[in-house]
């Protein structure tokens, strides 16, 4: 089963980078393909403790430092049931806060590299100022909505822009131009990106505007990266009949709210909130479990301690034994978590790449770091408790 679950796992993230990387940037898959991989590896687990416990590096501490190793690597029943899971909190945590916070990133650097503009004005209507200094570049635009035709019946609605002066445009936009020329921007023509099933440059897109009038055939000037989501469609107001100027760029202050270009908020406060609330359950039930595990997993181990004061362990030594165990099994659920982040934000820096858009992956040491923290306390008291009692 763990097995299968890895397989699929690797297999549909390899399958989505290939055939529509974009995918991996929205929230359904990099919330459901991890758990794949998770669910994979804490299966695995019992396989995997062995050769985790001989590789990684105990603190040196004479007899008892072997003494841990080599318990933890013999029992491995033990072992993994305790670093299962950790393993799912530290891989759940580091891919699902890592992916999203990733995503965030990535749209605000894009969204920041998209104009070269040093001032913006953004709120519900903008006005065009009437004069300006000699040298200021104006670009006005605002949101609008294209409907396009995919096949005999399907219709695609994009997000698009609405620009007041195309060369003011052309000038301050900063976008990802992969075939065209922005300049080339007028009120018969439109710039389109790479999800556009016409998208070489000359060729003629049929769309509706947003008030449903149409269809008009708009030549392509320029064609734009993919990027994460938000790169285009572009036309002049002249195809977005009601459209409202909600942003203005100037390479010069020109209003009072007006202030140096800056990106949106890297990530929604309501996905954040929920995201928490997701981490903390699982970590609640991480501790109960570990807890649980540990309270009866030392408390039979009344004849193994009794053997170690016998032949010159004191009691220190073997309370040691025993929390050193703990922490190694902690310590291996939390490296194969973080090997499944390490995959999962992996790949969706190979899809931000394939789609022409900012590759920022933000690691989330401090949620990991968290969840290990945690999980390691707790499964050093459980261990501590019933080993003190026994070790008398």
């Amino acid at each position: 089963l763990g097995a299968g679950l890895l397989a699929a796992g690797l297999g549909l993230l390899v399958w989505t980078y290939a055939t529509e990387p974009e995918a991996l940037l929205k929230r359904k898959t990099y919330t459901t393909l991890p758990m794949l991989l998770t669910g994979g590896a804490a299966l695995l687990a019992p396989l995997l403790a062995r050769p985790a416990a001989r590789l990684l590096p105990v603190p040196r501490g004479g007899a008892v430092g072997l003494l841990v190793r080599a318990n933890g690597a013999a029992a491995v029943r033990r072992t993994a049931a305790v670093a299962a899971p950790v393993l799912v909190t530290v891989a759940l945590a580091g891919t699902l806060s890592g992916a999203s916070e990733s995503v965030a990133r990535a749209k605000e650097t894009e969204a920041r590299d998209r104009t070269s503009a040093a001032y913006v004005a953004e709120r519900r209507e903008v006005t065009l100022p009437g004069r300006t200094p000699a040298g200021t570049v104006v670009a006005a635009s605002g949101p609008t909505s294209l409907f396009v035709r995919d096949g005999a019946e399907a219709v695609v609605k994009y997000r698009a822009r609405a620009v007041a002066d195309p060369a003011a445009f052309a000038e301050l936009a900063r976008l990802p131009v992969v075939a065209g020329d922005l300049r080339d921007l007028d009120d018969r023509s439109i710039v389109v990106n790479e999800e556009f099933e016409r998208r070489r440059v000359g060729e003629e897109v049929e769309v509706w505007r947003a008030d449903g009038s149409g269809p008009v055939r708009l030549r392509v000037a320029a064609v734009l990266a993919r990027g994460t989501g938000d790169n285009g469609p572009y036309v002049t107001r002249a195809q977005a009949p009601g459209s409202r100027l909600d942003r203005l760029e100037s390479n010069r202050p020109l209003a009072a709210d007006a202030g140096p270009a800056a990106a949106p908020p890297a990530a929604n406060r309501a996905a954040r909130l929920g995201l928490r609330l997701l981490l903390a359950l699982v970590l609640l039930y991480t501790v109960i479990g570990l807890a649980g595990t540990l309270l009866m997993a030392t408390s039979v181990r009344g004849g193994e301690l009794a053997s170690l004061r016998l032949a010159g362990a004191t009691r220190a030594q073997a309370l040691r034994a025993v929390t050193g165990e703990a922490l190694l099994a902690v310590a291996i659920g939390t490296v194969l978590g973080l090997a499944v982040t390490a995959v999962v934000l992996g790949s969706l820096g190979a899809g931000l790449a394939a789609l022409s858009a900012p590759v920022a992956l933000a690691v989330p040491w401090a949620w990991t770091g968290a969840a290990a923290a945690v999980c390691a306390v707790v499964a050093v008291a459980a261990s501590a408790l019933p080993a003190w009692r026994l070790s008398r």
